[in-house]
């Protein structure tokens, strides 16, 4: 593994979450970046919500059928 290309993506990446500017942008940016920086990942979710309590999941924005 590239160390030094792997900081970089996480710094452009750290950079890229704290300028949006909603939560849901926030999400959206880290299950798309999911696919974007990991190897063999096609789709990512986020699930918001408690033990007792799950919200609808946030898909990135490509579909994977």
């Amino acid at each position: 593994m590239d160390w030094s290309r792997f900081a970089h993506q996480m710094a452009t990446m750290a950079r890229d979450l704290l300028a949006q500017e909603t939560m849901e942008a926030t999400l959206e940016r880290i299950t798309a970046s999911a696919t974007e920086l990991v190897d063999g990942c096609d789709a990512a979710v986020h699930r918001r919500g408690g033990p007792r309590r799950a919200e609808p999941l946030l898909p990135q924005a490509r579909r994977v059928s």
